[in-house]
Order: C-alpha cells, then sequence, then structure tokens
C-alpha cells in the first residue's frame, strides 16, 4: 500500500471519526432540548389550570360583590321609600353612601389581594422550570 494511499485512508478515517462525535453530540442537544421543551410545556400547563381556577375564584368574588352591592341597594331604596320627611331621607342617604365607600374599599382589597395570590400562584410553575432550561443552554454554549 502506498503511503499516499494510507494517508487518505488515515485522512478518511478521522473525518469519520470526526462526523461521528458531531452527531453524537448534536443527538445529545437535540435530547436535552427536547427534554427542556417538555418541562416547559409542563410548566405551561400547570400555570394556565393555575390561572384558569384562580381566574374562577375572582369571577366568584366579584360576583359575591355585585350581590352585596345589589342587596345594599335594595335595601336603601326601600328605606328611602319609607322616609317620611326630607331630612330623614338625606341622613339614610348620607349613612348609605358611607357605608357603601366602606364596603367598595374592602371588596377593592379582598379582590385585590385574590388578584396578587392569582398571580403569585400562576407564574410559580414557570419560574420554577426556567432556571433548568437555562442551565440547559449554558452547557451547550459553552
Amino acid at each position: 500500500m502506498s503511503e499516499t494511499s494510507r494517508a487518505q485512508r488515515s485522512l478518511s478515517e478521522a473525518m469519520h471519526e470526526i462526523v461521528t462525535i458531531w452527531i453524537n453530540q448534536g443527538q445529545e442537544i437535540v435530547e436535552v432540548n427536547i427534554k427542556a421543551v417538555k418541562e416547559m410545556n409542563e410548566a405551561l400547563k400547570r400555570a394556565y389550570s393555575t390561572a384558569a381556577n384562580g381566574t374562577a375564584n375572582c369571577g366568584a368574588e366579584i360576583t359575591q360583590a355585585a350581590r352585596t352591592n345589589t342587596v345594599a341597594a335594595l335595601d336603601v331604596a326601600r328605606d328611602l321609600m319609607s322616609a317620611k320627611f326630607l331630612p330623614q331621607a338625606m341622613e339614610i342617604s348620607n349613612a348609605s353612601v358611607r357605608k357603601q365607600f366602606e364596603v367598595l374599599a374592602a371588596q377593592g382589597q379582598e379582590l385585590g389581594a385574590l388578584t396578587e395570590q392569582l398571580m403569585t400562584e400562576t407564574i410559580k410553575p414557570i419560574t420554577g422550570s426556567l432556571p433548568k432550561v437555562f442551565e440547559r443552554a449554558r452547557y451547550w454554549r459553552a
């Protein structure tokens, strides 16, 4: 076998070995990325489920507040209709405005706290998964 043919064979074997290494590394990268995508998909599913449940809770809270406010308005209307004199009607009206302001402030605080909790709980699955995904990306950049 000639020196040139041995050199060609050696070069061919070296190229084959390099290509095999690249293919194996590529397969590893694809597998890691598939795993990361699956983890993020699961995290997004959990976040969506949490958001849906929390939104339903907020809707129920708003519905209850609307019911409470409607009952209060009807009570005030009934009390106003039973007033005999204008000063009595003004007193009923002023008292109801003060009370309704307090009720609305409390309802706003409750809804705000519920919304804050919803946002915090919704983002937890995502923030829990992101560091793992970024760690994998950092591994393959190096």
